[in-house]
């Protein structure tokens, strides 16, 4: 799976067209929209009501609830660059389409490196040796999704139990700490863009953006 990730310069070059427009404004209840006059491409807005802060549009829709007025939430002086960890505990519903994680075949083959390495530490083992075997086994797998690497590293353990020195190793306790999904690109960027559309409309407010 590729790596290509939301940073905040991109999601900044993406909205540096953008405009604010305020559909309503009354109190807590809010539909401001965030939009490049000539296109509908990653336009977005922003509803609140009590407790519920709603972003949707082109980049998905997803639901927080926290605080009454949820901009105070999630007003801050600097964006994120990445997902905000306790933002996301306050996810009450996420895209079907963008989602919120997702797996991520690399992550998957790099947590079974660090097992390997984690399980050989203390042994005559070559682990380099093992590691390198797994990666070649790897090469004519489908790592597509977790539940097919489950079968996976049942044969795999099977295989590695063949080597030299290597006839009690087991992937039995692999799953409890191997993290192997990533924040969804949409996911990111929805977040990113609350900070930010918070943000302007805030500086609005104060009569600094026009």
């Amino acid at each position: 799976m590729s790596r290509y990730e939301c940073t905040k310069e991109r999601f900044l070059k993406d909205v540096k067209e953008h405009e604010m427009e305020i559909i309503s404004d009354s109190g807590i209840n809010r539909h401001i929209r965030f939009k490049n006059p000539s296109t509908n491409n990653m336009y977005f807005d922003l509803t609140t009501w009590g407790d519920h802060l709603c972003i949707s549009g082109d980049m998905g829709t997803y639901v927080f609830q926290r605080v009454e007025d949820m901009f105070t939430f999630f007003l801050r002086d600097d964006m994120p660059d990445g997902v905000n960890y306790y933002w996301d505990e306050k996810l009450e519903s996420a895209c079907k389409r963008g989602g919120r994680k997702e797996w991520d075949e690399e992550m998957f083959i790099d947590s079974v490196m660090d097992y390997i390495d984690m399980w050989f530490e203390d042994s005559d083992v070559d682990v380099e040796e093992v590691k390198e075997f797994a990666k070649r086994e790897f090469r004519y797998k489908d790592l597509c999704c977790h539940q097919l690497c489950w079968c996976v590293l049942d044969d795999l353990e099977t295989e590695i139990s063949y080597l030299d020195g290597c006839d009690e190793f087991r992937f039995e306790d692999f799953w409890e700490g191997a993290s192997c999904d990533q924040w969804t690109y949409h996911y990111t960027w929805c977040q990113m863009a609350i900070a930010w559309g918070v943000q302007q409309y805030d500086k609005f407010k104060e009569g600094d953006l026009c």
